[in-house]
C-alpha cells in the first residue's frame, strides 16, 4: 500500500511540473536555471506524430494587404524559449516587428525571417512593403494554411 500512495504521489509531482517548480525552496530557486538548461523542452507538447516535442505552436496569423503592402499579427505560444518562424522570405521582409507593441529584432534562418521569444503566449504585429501585390507570400509551415 506504501508503494502504491508512493508511486501516486510520484506521478502527480511529475504530471504537474509547474506546481514543482513553484513549490521549490528559496535556497534551489537559485540553482533552477543550471538544472534545467538541457531540459527547456521538457514542458513542450508533442506534435501530432507524437515522437517529436513541439515549443512554438503559432496559433493565427491574420494578413491584411493592398497593392501597396500588408500588415500582419501572429499570435505564438511557446512551452520554451526559441525561434519563431514570422510571414514573408526573400523580397518580402517583415518590417516595423512587435511583439505586444515593443520592437523585436529580427533575423534570417533559412530564408525565413525569425524572432527569438521567451516561454509564453505573444502576438506579433509587423508590415509588408512592396511595389506590387504579390501572387503569394511564404507563411510559417506550422501554421498549416
Amino acid at each position: 500500500m506504501a508503494r502504491y500512495i508512493t508511486g501516486l504521489l510520484f506521478l502527480l509531482f511529475v504530471a504537474s511540473p509547474s506546481w514543482a517548480l513553484d513549490a521549490l525552496p528559496n535556497l534551489l530557486k537559485d540553482w533552477q536555471g543550471w538544472v534545467l538548461q538541457d531540459e527547456a523542452q521538457q514542458f513542450c507538447p508533442m506534435a501530432g506524430d507524437g515522437e517529436k516535442k513541439e515549443c512554438v505552436w503559432p496559433s493565427e496569423l491574420t494578413l491584411a494587404a493592398t497593392d501597396k503592402g500588408a500588415e500582419f499579427k501572429l499570435a505564438v505560444d511557446l512551452f520554451a524559449p526559441g525561434w519563431a518562424d514570422l510571414p514573408g522570405g526573400p523580397g518580402f521582409w517583415p518590417l516595423e516587428v512587435k511583439n505586444a507593441g515593443a520592437w523585436i529584432p529580427v533575423r534570417m534562418s533559412d530564408e525565413r525571417p525569425q524572432v527569438y521569444l521567451p516561454i509564453g503566449r505573444h502576438q506579433l504585429t509587423g508590415r509588408f512593403s512592396w511595389v506590387n501585390l504579390p501572387r503569394t507570400l511564404p507563411v510559417p509551415e506550422a501554421l498549416g494554411i
